[in-house]
């Protein structure tokens, strides 16, 4: 991996500013309820709509990567996820009648800019990367949001403090834009990763054959699972602790810093063991190990963190809830890039769509349950969800891909 270090580096920074910037509307949501009187169910639909586009269009900005390359269709997203975070600070023009329609067509078309991120990421790891290292790859790359989620209401609760919501979002738009242009000029030598080659041979049904993926297809609705235990923290954890728990803002900020810190610990640490683990104990095993502890585990510590232990057992608990969540990313993103080795960037966006719909779930569900049964009963809900994604686990076969034989040098 030495000789990728930059690359790592730069596919890390721009999984960290999506998240950054999907994020945002979490920390500005406080706000923009007192402003324009937006009610918790209405924020809820604006979460849910990045993740309607950001769902539909995922399997297609797999494609995309494969069929051209990674790093342009990286390049076209992060300057198209600026343009929409800056977008977003114009939505009060619309007045507190129209506020709410139009943050949901806005971060409709976020989503849409947003949907080939982590396909054409995985693309990348697996043409560039050796077998033994994917998991822990990708798991670093994920680990990202970690970093953009923890910075987000660290950095975006004091600028929204200072200077204004609209001005933080401004920011946000042009540090997005800043990291496109250095990674398109970063990433010369990986214009071209030819995996186009293997896709021009296929037919053009070859999407349909990906549904008859056992593996792919249990992988995704394990992940559909994971997907919607980590969304649940991604839009409600900063409101949680500060409008259920009542905790001050700067508390709250800290405290959701300090968690989305845990992804960066878990995700990277699950990739590592998966692929140490797998070495000894084959593919399946390792990787299984290594996700259906950290979901199980994940799940018994929410419970613990919404049972009332304190501030900061409340923290700590609902932290390693997260990261130990998070431990099972690299496996699943190993698992299902190798159960179609032919199309990583598909086989990605394939398995990354039906999960978000769990993760689409998540955020309109949650402030529903809450609404009529209590936060406990809501935090509840995402733990059974979770624990359920371990058994897929446990019938998994195994497949013998031909990632060899189909990894392909870079074009200078």
């Amino acid at each position: 991996m030495n000789g990728h270090f930059v690359l790592v580096l730069l596919m890390t920074a721009l999984s960290a500013i999506s998240y950054f910037d999907r994020t945002a509307l979490a920390i500005a949501a406080p706000a923009l309820i007192r402003e324009y009187g937006i009610s918790e169910v209405e924020m809820g639909r604006a979460f849910s709509a990045f993740l309607i586009s950001y769902t539909a269009l995922m399997m297609p900005g797999g494609w995309l990567a494969d069929r051209f390359g990674a790093r342009i269709v990286l390049t076209f997203t992060a300057l198209c996820v600026a343009l929409f975070t800056g977008v977003t600070s114009a939505a009060g023009m619309a007045g507190a009648a129209g506020m709410s329609m139009v943050l949901i067509a806005i971060r409709f078309a976020m989503g849409a800019a947003n949907a080939p991120l982590y396909p054409a990421l995985g693309n990348m790891t697996a043409m560039v990367m050796p077998p033994e290292r994917i998991a822990r790859v990708q798991a670093i790359v994920l680990g990202g949001a970690a970093i953009g989620s923890a910075a987000s209401p660290f950095l975006l609760s004091r600028l929204t403090t200072a200077y204004g919501w609209r001005a933080s979002f401004w920011a946000a738009a042009g540090a997005t834009a800043a990291l496109a242009l250095i990674w398109h000029l970063s990433t010369s030598r990986y214009n071209r990763v030819r995996a186009s080659a293997i896709v021009k041979q296929k037919e053009q049904g070859s999407w349909i054959g990906l549904f008859k993926n056992r593996n792919l297809m249990l992988l995704s609705l394990g992940y559909a699972c994971l997907n919607y235990f980590e969304y649940l923290f991604f839009y409600w954890i900063f409101y949680y602790f500060g409008q259920v728990l009542k905790l001050s803002e700067t508390v709250a900020a800290n405290a959701s810093a300090i968690l989305m810190l845990s992804m960066a610990v878990g995700s990277p640490a699950g990739g590592w063991a998966a692929d140490r683990l797998s070495m000894g104990r084959g593919t399946i095993a390792g990787r299984r190990m290594v996700a259906a502890t950290g979901m199980g585990l994940s799940a018994l510590f929410l419970f613990l963190g919404t049972s009332g232990y304190g501030t900061n057992l409340t923290i700590a608990f609902l932290s390693l809830a997260f990261g130990l969540a998070t431990t099972a990313e690299g496996p699943f993103w190993a698992m299902a890039m190798e159960s179609a080795s032919d199309q990583p960037g598909t086989a990605g966006g394939f398995m990354n769509t039906i999960g978000n719909v769990g993760g689409m779930i998540a955020p309109a569900l949650t402030p529903v349950i809450a609404r009529d049964y209590g936060w406990h009963a809501s935090m509840m809900v995402g733990a059974s969800v979770i624990f359920t994604g371990v058994l897929v686990w446990f019938f998994l076969t195994p497949s013998h891909g031909a990632q060899q034989e189909l990894r392909t040098a870079v074009v200078s």
